[in-house]
């Protein structure tokens, strides 16, 4: 029960986080001001992370395997981060949430030959009717405006297999290390941080000038949720196995992203999310279940 109560506040967390990123995206109009914006929200997570290792990480139990996991995750983070911006901007929105969570299927696929984790060949085949559901879910009613260019389809791909290969890295680091999930944030985030702004400085085209709610409001918002986000995924990763604790934060994501989109933000749903929903929670019940 401990680690399904830590998924659902994680995802809490990050569908707070989706808010404030919805709300502030409309003034991130140029790549410039979305890297500068980038860069100072993984900045403070990294302070936010730097002052929790302070008062809570033991320096006695951190290892190697404890920093090269965490340096992957923050390598891995920042490829997700800066490809997803790069795909928003080439226009590539009908696939991007399919990719984004469809990442899953590295760490479910991966965790029982590197993990040990136990899969049952029902828990495959539930999965597997897991993928076309997340697919309906994140149908926003938009349609592809033109046709998919060789550089479209590399960046999807670099957004699909870095959300995977970060989601893995929280199950590895729960395995191979004793030390807290504090030092994993904090260097996670510190990596990010450095090629946020290394990216910024070299790719700038002008000064960033953003509305002060930005900096009073959403960027506060966003830090302290994507920190509590990924630090409550990473508890979570000890108590549930890989098949149960990805897919579960994913379909509730998209769900609390359905119910932010209806009641916030007035948008539609469609046929497909009602579809999407009904197949996605049998096939969570059946994961769990079976």
């Amino acid at each position: 029960m401990t680690g399904y109560i830590f998924v659902l506040l994680s995802t809490l967390c990050g569908s707070a986080k989706g808010f404030a990123g919805k709300k502030s995206s409309s003034d991130l109009d140029t790549f410039s001001k979305t890297l500068f914006f980038g860069a100072l929200r993984t900045l403070m997570c990294a302070v936010i992370g730097a002052a929790v290792c302070i008062f809570k990480t033991d320096i006695s139990t951190i290892s190697s395997p404890a920093i090269l996991i965490s340096v992957l995750s923050g390598i891995s983070m920042s490829v997700f981060l800066l490809t997803w911006i790069m795909s928003v901007r080439r226009g590539a929105y009908v696939q991007l949430d399919v990719c984004c969570q469809t990442g899953i299927v590295i760490p479910c696929i991966l965790a029982a030959p590197i993990l040990g984790e136990k899969v049952t060949v029902m828990q495959y085949a539930a999965f597997a009717f897991l993928i076309p559901a997340i697919s309906l879910l994140s149908d926003r009613g938009k349609k592809a405006t033109s046709k998919m260019k060789p550089g479209d389809i590399f960046l999807l791909f670099a957004v699909w297999l870095s959300s995977g290969v970060n989601s893995l890295t929280v199950k590895l680091y729960s395995s191979f290390t004793d030390c807290d999930t504090s030092f994993y944030n904090l260097v996670t985030f510190s990596v990010a941080a450095i090629v946020f702004a290394s990216a910024y400085f070299i790719m700038r085209r002008e000064k960033p000038t953003l509305p002060k709610i930005h900096y009073t409001v959403y960027l506060p918002m966003m830090a302290i949720c994507l920190y509590l986000n990924i630090f409550l995924q990473a508890v979570a990763a000890k108590h549930l196995d890989s098949m149960i604790l990805f897919p579960l934060q994913t379909v509730l994501g998209l769900f609390f992203s359905y119910l932010m989109a209806v009641f916030l933000f007035k948008e539609k749903p469609t046929a497909k999310n009602t579809v999407g929903l009904f197949i996605a929670t049998a096939a969570i019940i059946a994961i769990n279940m079976l």
